[in-house]
């Protein structure tokens, strides 16, 4: 069956393994936690071993890297990583899940800010010991995690009612709503009732749902939240880490774009660091302030995490382009079936500003200058300079693989009078509700440096282009045959 190489991210509510077999290919499972982790120890160790062979499915591991949530210290690492080596004939190494938010994001260091079922924030220092501030649980701390939201946002409507505030209030209705109550007053009956951090921390996006609706109360559990978890950061340098790279991420919250995106960076803006280039530009202090959705801490994380025991992170970014032919093919049929069916007339006339961050700005040059090339008035903007209002042109497309920078949104929310098209990998994010119109092209996880999602991109760049202005003398679906030939 061959070797595989296997990073496991153990959350609080669900576990992630990805594997990468020696001939290039890789495997994902998605487990609940609670399937195999009772919170007895030697069950856990067993139930864990059975789910990692399992997941192997015959192949030998060659090495194995784990980040799991409740590993708070070194010593509680050791005592999983110990009978893990002692049964697993091949290099092993278990650290706290945050420690895995920098190395997805191709970091050897930086700390790792984990806001999902807990909250807390790990680092290392210079040599090598582990600083960790927060993970208190949900009972007494986590505050900025999904059940730490939950819990203040009882605190502060109960306290909204002893005040004689209405129980119009939208946070009030919403959270009333959640947990099936008549009346506010028992909001704290039916916390505790919920029993685990997991179970209550489900209820987090109605705190954002009532932010939108206009809840001064929810707007300010958010923050605070935000702010705690700044907190935690402030720990750390008290410790003497360094602090130049902050990686926030988790899965707890539905609402990462309004969470991580829009409150974080007002609250990390305090620290400072060397250079400002890869930040939304109220968070300039910093070096690199990144941010980890929900399925960034399931899919990224793991590729950055065999990195931390082999040299298994080059091996990830060779099975991503070995895999390309199929998810070629796979894009060909999901974009073309979306096109047959595609509104293209508020695209076809005028000039077409074509935007992207990073490796989805160069997909959008290409795109332009093909656009150009056909007779089309095409132009490449910097989605910086696209936020300003203005007159750029007559309608707008979007690369972002994610579908979550801050810029590309804020952009098509200046220009909201103008036709849109978001070109996303997975179509369900901000950006592609922000636009008028959307595309996905399914490219499936990407590695670092980008990949796939770049030449999904492209791809659907192409087929739109000939939707657009008729088909040229090159055939698409010779793609994936020239790919594997390669």
């Amino acid at each position: 069956m061959g070797y595989i190489t296997i990073g496991v991210d153990i959350g609080g509510t669900k576990t992630h393994l990805r594997g990468c077999l020696d001939q290039g290919t890789d495997r994902d499972l998605v487990v609940r936690t609670s399937e195999w982790r009772s919170g007895a120890y030697d069950h856990d160790i067993a139930g864990l071993i059975a789910l990692i062979r399992r997941f192997a499915a015959g192949a030998t591991p060659n090495s194995i890297a784990i980040g799991s949530h409740g590993c708070d210290d070194e010593e509680e690492c050791a005592v999983l990583q110990q009978p893990l080596s002692n049964h697993f004939a091949c290099p092993l190494r278990v650290v706290n899940d945050a420690e895995l938010f920098p190395l997805a994001m191709g970091l050897s260091s930086g700390i790792g800010v984990v806001a999902g079922t807990g909250s807390i924030a790990v680092a290392r220092d210079q040599k090598g010991k582990m600083h960790v501030a927060g993970g208190w649980g949900w009972v007494i701390g986590d505050e900025g995690s999904a059940p730490g939201l939950v819990r203040e946002a009882g605190r502060a409507v109960r306290l909204h009612i002893d005040l004689g505030g209405a129980r119009s209030e939208p946070l009030v209705e919403a959270l009333c709503e959640a947990f099936g109550l008549n009346s506010p007053t028992n909001i704290g009956t039916a916390i505790a009732k919920e029993g685990s951090a997991a179970a209550l921390g489900r209820h987090a996006p109605v705190i954002f749902y009532a932010a939108n609706e206009g809840s001064s109360l929810a707007k300010r559990v958010i923050d605070e939240g935000a702010a705690a978890l700044t907190q935690l950061v402030h720990h750390l340098m008290l410790a003497g880490v360094p602090h130049k790279d902050i990686v926030v991420g988790g899965g707890g919250h539905s609402r990462p774009a309004s969470f991580s995106q829009c409150v974080l960076p007002s609250n990390f803006q305090s620290f400072r660091g060397d250079s400002s280039g890869h930040l939304p530009r109220q968070a300039a202090g910093f070096r690199r302030l990144r941010y980890g959705a929900a399925t960034s801490h399931g899919r990224r994380s793991l590729r950055g995490l065999n990195h931390l025991s082999t040299q298994g992170y080059p091996m990830i970014y060779r099975s991503t382009i070995a895999r390309q032919p199929d998810q070629f093919r796979h894009t060909l049929e999901v974009v073309g079936s979306q096109l047959r069916d595609f509104d293209l007339v508020p695209f076809e006339k005028g000039t077409v500003v074509v935007t992207g961050i990073g490796a989805s700005y160069e997909a959008a040059g290409v795109v332009a200058g093909e656009l150009q090339r056909r007779g089309r008035r095409a132009n490449t903007w910097r989605a910086v300079d696209l936020m300003e209002p203005g007159d750029p042109g007559d309608a707008i497309i979007v690369f972002s693989v994610g579908g979550r920078s801050i810029e590309p949104i804020a952009a098509l929310t200046v220009h909201s009078r103008l036709p849109s098209l978001a070109i996303t990998n997975e179509g369900n994010d901000p950006l592609s509700r922000a636009a008028s119109a959307a595309l996905r092209f399914e490219s499936g996880p990407d590695s670092l440096p980008s990949s796939t999602g770049y030449t999904g991109s492209l791809l659907a760049g192409g087929l739109l282009i000939d939707a657009l202005c008729g088909e040229d003398s090159f055939n698409w679906n010779d793609i994936p045959l020239i790919a594997s030939e390669v």
